[in-house]
């Protein structure tokens, strides 16, 4: 080490301590870092002994590092501590001069120490969460290899899993799945894919969860490998009691449509027929009674009795099935109902259609009929609406009708509302005939609900 340091190493003198030992190990010459790492001003440094400020379990190590560089000049390294006021782990270069003195480097490994212990920390820390962890975790390159795995695969041992390629284990639909979601993962875009793996007579479901990875920067895909098996088999027990829930309620339904029907033609012929006998009584009794003007004028309001209870008799048999519906179609049974709602209340009520004649299966037609008179059930008796427009088209082998009312509109809460029995089943009516159906509400501007129906070839209606 000159007398001068060059110019190029005044920023290194001041981050890296700098030593000069004569052969007995005295320090010749200390910049301020260096005298700063021992704990004492460097003046004072200058003519001591090196070993004195070395921790005592490395002073045989710098002994033999310094014998070392007298019989064989040239750079050797070694980390020691020193142990001024103060603990310093440090890493020593030495190198021998022209002149049999050392030259020495010091490097101060205090922040590397830190470094290092909380990295071994987080290492730490890492491992313990890899290794408890419930699910399988691995890496995955491009090309489908096995690079880490932090526990036992399909019963195999980590040792044996590590290298070879996920293919291996797995049916060619769930490679294939595989290979879709790597190319996400490596394209930029977090995948996810649910395969079934065959272990024993039992199948088994797992979900795996892609990470994103990248070629070109050498990192792999982290794949989260969940089971599911159990949540398969819950989701297919759900599915088919949903599936029974659905066809019992359609048998229902088709039962209390049926129902309907023959009461409806039962209190239509049987009672009808009996009224208007028992009203011609009464015209036969009347004339009989030329003599008593009072039993005439009391058959008289009897006869008026009859004729309301025939009306009501048959407006209840139209309630429970128009017969209109059936033997004119959906369009005119839409017609009478509007008619018999005019007639009860203030309500304007437009019907626009571009056709009279519907070709629709009779279930199909019974569920649009039954959504429609639901529909205006609902805004005779909670929207105030003024006005309700009703639109049937045709297009596309669809059916599609909507009712749009002026009203006050529906909570949002309601829209979605489980409870809310008269929206679900108008939901499920149109579901169970393959139709779709939607409804939309915004408050103080009224509500639309709308359904399409896939249209029929069996009859027209």
């Amino acid at each position: 080490m000159s007398r001068r340091e060059p110019e190029t190493r005044s920023h290194e003198i001041h981050t890296i301590g700098l030593l000069r030992l004569d052969r007995n190990g005295r320090m010749l010459e200390v910049n301020e870092k260096a005298a700063s790492l021992m704990g004492f001003p460097s003046t004072w440094l200058r003519g001591r002994p090196l070993l004195v400020f070395v921790a005592k379990e490395h002073v045989t190590a710098v002994l033999d590092l310094l014998m070392l560089g007298a019989r064989s000049p040239g750079s050797q390294t070694l980390d020691i501590e020193f142990a001024g006021y103060r603990r310093v782990p440090v890493r020593i270069m030495l190198s021998t001069t022209e002149g049999d003195e050392f030259d020495l480097e010091i490097l101060d490994l205090t922040e590397t120490r830190a470094y290092q212990s909380d990295l071994g920390t987080a290492q730490a820390q890492w491992h313990s969460l890899l290794t408890n962890a419930p699910d399988v975790i691995l890496t995955l390159d491009q090309a489908g290899k096995i690079v880490f795995l932090n526990g036992r695969l399909w019963g195999y041992s980590i040792p044996a899993v590590v290298g070879t390629s996920l293919y291996n284990y797995v049916s060619r639909t769930a490679a294939a799945k595989i290979r879709r979601c790597i190319a996400l993962a490596f394209s930029g875009k977090r995948s996810n894919c649910d395969i079934v793996v065959q272990q024993g007579e039992n199948e088994h479901w797992y979900n795996l969860s892609f990470g994103i990875g990248n070629r070109n920067l050498e990192i792999n895909s982290t794949v989260l490998f969940r089971e599911i098996t159990e949540q398969k088999r819950l989701e297919d027990l759900l599915r088919t009691t949903s599936e029974k829930y659905a066809d019992l309620a359609a048998r229902m339904e088709t039962v209390r449509e049926d129902e309907r029907t023959r009461l409806a033609r039962e209190i239509h012929d049987d009672l009808g027929q009996a009224m208007t006998i028992l009203k011609i009584d009464l015209s036969l009794l009347k004339r009989s009674l030329v003599q008593s003007k009072t039993l005439r004028r009391k058959v008289q309001d009897i006869a008026l009795q009859v004729d309301n209870l025939v009306e009501r008799t048959h407006s209840i048999s139209s309630n429970l099935r128009p017969p209109i519906l059936d033997d004119i179609g959906l369009v005119a049974a839409i017609d009478w109902l509007v008619r018999q709602i005019r007639k009860h209340t203030r309500l304007v009520i437009e019907v626009k259609t571009q056709s009279r004649k519907i070709e629709l299966p009779t279930e199909a037609a019974t569920a649009a009929f039954r959504v429609v008179q639901e529909s205006l059930t609902n805004v005779i008796r909670h929207s105030r609406a003024k006005r309700v427009v009703i639109q049937i088209a045709q297009e596309n082998r669809r059916l599609r009708i909507s009712v749009t009312d002026n009203g006050c509109g529906i909570p949002p809460r309601r829209l979605h509302d489980a409870k809310s029995l008269g929206l679900l089943g108008m939901q499920e009516r149109i579901a169970r005939v393959g139709g779709q159906f939607q409804i939309s509400s915004l408050k103080g501007k009224g509500t639309r609900i709308a359904f399409e129906i896939p249209l029929g070839r069996n009859k027209s209606v």
